[in-house]
Order: C-alpha cells, then structure tokens, then sequence
C-alpha cells in the first residue's frame, strides 16, 4: 500500500459521481419496483387467484432487491421523518413489530388501508417487514381466494404505496436542484451537514464500511448462531426466504457503490495511477465478484437454511467479506486523508 497519497483525492468529484450514478438511479430503481408492486397487489386485490399471489409475490422480491441495493446509504434524506425504518423496520429484537401487524390483522383496523392512514402508524406497520407478513405469514394462502381476506389485501396496497411515496420524496430530496443535492454538493461553513469536503467522502466510505459489516455479522453470522452471543436467531426476512436476495443485493449495492460510485477511480488517481493501486482496485474487485457468485447460488435456492451444509458454506463467505472491508476501507482512509477513528459500530 502506498505509504502517503501521491495527488489530492477530488472529494467533489466523488461526491457527484456517487450521487448521480449510485444514489440518485438506487432510490428511483426502488420507486419504480414499489410502484409495480403496488399495482400488482392491486390486480390481486381485484382479482384474486393464485397467479395473482405468485405475481404480487414476485414483485415483492423485486423490491426486496431494489432496496437491498441503496439501504446502505443510511444517512442524508431516508433518516429523516424516521423513513429508513418505515421502509424497513428490522431487527425486531423482542416482536413489537410482528405483534403490531398481527394487531392490524386481526382487528382489521381500516385506517391501515389507505397510504395517508398508514404513514401516520407506528413505523414498524409500514414498510417491507410487515408486507412480508402480508404476503407470506400465517393467513396469507387466503389471499388467493375470491371473498377470503380483502382487508389484508387492501392493508399490502397501502404498504406498497407508501413505500413509493417515501422512495419518491427521497430521490427528490438527491436529484438536481432537490434540497439534500444542495447539502450534499457544496459543503462549507454555512452548510447544516458537511463544512469540510472530506466529509461526503467519509459518509460513503462509512456507508462501504457499515454495509459489509452488517452483512458478515448482522445478517449471516447470528443466522446460523456465530454472532456476539452464539445465539441462532431468525434469519431477516426468514418468512418468504428472501434473506438471501437481500443480502445479495447489499453487496452487489456496495460494489457498485465502491466500482461505478467514484471511489475506487479516486482512490487510484490520489496514487497516480500506479500499477500497484490498480493491483489494489482489481485485488478487492475479485474478492467481491467471488463472494456474490455465493450469494447468487444461495439466492436461487428454495430455501438455503434447510441444507445441512449452509453453516459452512455461509462462514466460508465471512473471510472475503473481511478482506473486503480491510483492504478497500483502509486504503480508501487513506488515500482520502480521512479520520481513521470511525468503524461500523459508529452511529450516522
């Protein structure tokens, strides 16, 4: 590694490249699938049948997918007006969350039925955490019957377009011109977030950190009982076995974050080009392109914790994870001349 970077790292150029080519396009590609799922839960909902159900469901992996990709950019307009966890409320430490949507359920309680009704709710009711019990928990088979369960039909409607407003309002707040790409893109004195433009550098650069964090020991390794307290708990989103979807769609998120987001073309231009931080750059690629052909295989599986194996294949994933995160966040530091003081464990 480089021992001191070799010409200034352009922190605006980075700032604008992960807007326009990561941020920006990752909210509105998750506006777009919540606007698809909401009409097809809407066709459900009007005609119910089986394919419908498998339609409404598959649009929900969609999302799944959509959000997996952009939910590491926790910081900026989403934690606002408490929107990250309204889009997706998780961990539910102690159930408050499923005994919440259960409530609903089982009351019926119509003022969950319409958008406006719903965003004023607990949090933990609107977003794709209380869709998956919709959609896959106990009950949901009747969703496919004619005359069976419209409430809870008409409950994931307005789940789903609430989940495009907030998508919307927050790819609005990125684009050109909106209130946070003014923020975002002229740190200074005057500035409410940034005064120093070191510091949107290091909002991605935590954002790449955290991301691969939270996938090795907040998604896979308390899943088959390797977290802090050896404990195995329910795999996130367990219910409609898309645990793996997600995750999948973290790391591909972080890569291109880390790829196509301006980083690691900053990271080889503070060191002139020099064939050693193109090594570096092609070194953590290869680490990433590996891990997520993991990830893929266990994506396509019916139901990858049912195998006997899934123990290992799944800690077999942690060491690249780990080289990931010591090579590309150190060097990145470093490069960028940021305070090396921060780790995952920080808050936003």
């Amino acid at each position: 590694m480089p021992s001191v970077a070799a010409a200034p790292f352009d922190h605006g150029r980075v700032a604008e490249t992960a807007r326009r080519k990561f941020i920006l396009p990752g909210y509105r590609a998750f506006q777009d699938a919540a606007v698809r799922l909401d009409e097809r839960i809407g066709r459900l909902c009007e005609t119910p049948s089986s394919d419908r159900l498998q339609g409404a469901r598959a649009a929900y992996r969609d999302v799944i997918a959509a959000w997996g990709r952009i939910e590491i950019i926790a910081f900026g307009p989403v934690m606002a007006e408490n929107r990250y966890e309204r889009i997706f409320f998780w961990p539910d430490r102690k159930g408050i969350g499923q005994r919440q949507v259960r409530r609903i359920l089982t009351k019926k309680d119509q003022s969950a039925t319409t958008r406006e009704g719903l965003s004023e709710k607990s949090v933990a009711v609107q977003g794709l955490t209380a869709l998956e019990m919709v959609l896959y928990g106990d009950g949901s088979a009747a969703l496919a019957e004619p005359g069976s369960d419209e409430f809870r039909c008409r409950y994931g409607d307005a789940i789903a377009a609430n989940l495009a407003e907030i998508a919307g309002t927050v790819a609005k707040t990125w684009a050109d011109g909106g209130a946070f790409q003014k923020v975002w893109s002229m740190p200074g004195a005057d500035n409410p977030a940034y005064i120093f433009p070191r510091e949107t550098t290091q909002e991605l650069v935590k954002a790449l950190e955290q991301g691969l964090g939270m996938i090795r020991d907040r998604r896979i390794a308390p899943s088959v009982g390797l977290g802090r307290d050896r404990r195995r708990s329910r795999p996130v989103l367990g219910r409609s076995k898309l645990t793996f979807v997600l995750v999948h769609a973290n790391l591909a998120g972080l890569r291109y974050l880390f790829e196509t987001g301006g980083l690691a073309d900053a990271y080889v231009a503070a060191n002139d080009g020099t064939e050693e931080a193109t090594g570096d750059v092609s070194s953590i690629l290869s680490e990433f392109k590996l891990t997520l052909g993991a990830l893929a295989k266990l994506a396509d599986e019916a139901d990858p914790f049912a195998g006997d194996d899934i123990k290992g294949r799944l800690v077999a994933l942690g060491f690249p994870l780990k080289n990931i995160r010591n090579q590309a966040v150190g060097r990145l530091k470093q490069a960028a001349g940021l305070s090396m003081g921060f780790n995952a464990s920080d808050g936003d």
